[in-house]
Parts: structure tokens; C-alpha cells; sequence
């Protein structure tokens, strides 16, 4: 096919390969913007590839095969909607094109899961329950702000076995301690035993390490 000579005659020497294109060549015969274009493959056709190598015009762009459809082909002869309805079974009702699910049937003639709830003929939609009965249940109860800060502490709280005191410090009774025994935490970046802020001005458990026993 030769291309319109009204056209050919009214671009520039230097001009762009395509159609109504003007822009200077930069590269072979195609401007800045066109150079990564491609050229379709009919004879002197200088129009920019649509799909498999063609322009629009030579059937790039061909149109869906089934009855009725004017959508693009993407897969074989039939548009992205048809072309997979054709890999898909059917409903078996008389007359009905809908994709089958269950028992062969589409949603519409009983091919959908039903309610859990007892009584409900509406069909399941959320965690197979209806849209009103989804609503209904009971979310499963999350922990609380408290039981969350217990379960992060745990990890860190070190009961002593051991209590020992230097030669040199007041005698601790046993209330004291009896006081005193929880608070006790292992640092672990200096891998023993700190005192909390609370106790490092009482004389009596100034002097007081806590230890494992090997």
C-alpha cells in the first residue's frame, strides 16, 4: 500500500518517519519522541504498531469474536472477558451464561454456599455468613492494654536464690527482705543484678547483691 502522496509531499526532508510527525530525526529516521516506536509491518505504512507488529488500521487492533462484543481481542480471537469465560464451565440452567460454582450452578440458581445460621436461605458472603448475620458474631476478645504490659515485663523479672550480704553491712532482717524480694532485676546488658531507684537510699539495702546459685 503506498502511502498518500498529499502527505509524503508536505514533510520535511528531515522529518520524522511517522505520520503528521515534524519533529527532527535524531536517530535512523525517527524523532526524540518516536525513536522507541515501532513501524508497522505493512508495506510503506508509517504509523506507529498497535499490537502483533500492525497498526489499527492493518488489524492491530481486532475486535472480540463473540456475538454482540465490540471490546479489543487480547486472547486468540475473543476479548480478556469471553476468553476466559470460554475456559470456564457454565450454569447448567437452560438460558443462563453465568460462571458456574457450586454443584454446576451459578450463585443466582443455588451454586453458592449458604448462612451458618440456622433458618437463613441468603447466601453466605463473609466467613460463611450472610451479609446481616456477619455483623452479629462476636469478634474474638483482644488483650488488654494491662495483660500486654504483663506479658512484655515477665520476661525480665529475676527472682534471686541466693541473698548475700558483705561482712561489713547493718544486719537485714528478715522483714526487710521479705520487703525487698521481687524488686530485685537482672540488667542484661551488664549481665548482673541492679538495685531499684527506690531502695539505693536506704542504708539497710545499699550493700545487698543478689546472685544465682551455679
Amino acid at each position: 500500500m503506498s502511502m498518500n502522496p498529499m502527505i509524503k509531499d508536505e514533510m520535511p526532508n528531515n522529518a520524522c518517519f511517522f505520520n503528521g510527525c515534524t519533529n527532527p530525526i535524531v536517530a535512523g529516521d525517527k524523532c526524540e519522541f518516536h525513536r522507541r516506536r515501532g513501524k508497522c509491518l505493512v508495506g510503506d505504512c508509517r504509523n506507529q504498531v498497535y499490537a502483533r507488529h500492525l497498526c489499527v488500521r492493518h488489524g492491530g487492533k481486532r475486535l472480540c469474536q463473540f456475538p454482540g462484543c465490540s471490546a479489543n481481542a487480547r486472547s486468540g480471537t475473543l476479548c480478556c472477558r469471553h476468553g476466559m469465560r470460554s475456559r470456564k464451565k457454565q450454569c447448567t440452567v437452560d438460558g443462563c451464561t453465568k460462571v458456574a460454582h457450586a454443584r454446576q450452578r451459578c450463585v443466582r440458581h443455588g451454586g453458592g454456599r449458604m448462612c451458618k445460621v440456622d433458618d437463613c436461605n441468603t447466601h453466605a458472603r463473609i466467613g460463611g455468613y450472610c451479609c446481616r448475620h456477619a455483623g452479629l458474631q462476636t469478634p474474638p476478645a483482644s488483650p488488654t492494654h494491662h495483660d500486654e504490659m504483663i506479658k512484655m515485663e515477665q520476661p525480665h523479672i529475676v527472682t534471686p536464690t541466693t541473698i548475700m550480704v558483705e561482712e561489713d553491712t547493718w544486719d537485714i532482717t528478715p522483714c526487710a527482705l521479705e520487703a525487698w524480694e521481687g524488686y530485685c532485676i537482672l540488667d542484661p546488658a551488664l549481665g548482673c543484678f541492679t538495685e531499684m531507684d527506690s531502695f539505693l537510699n536506704d542504708p539497710l539495702l545499699a550493700d545487698v547483691k543478689c546472685v544465682f546459685e551455679p
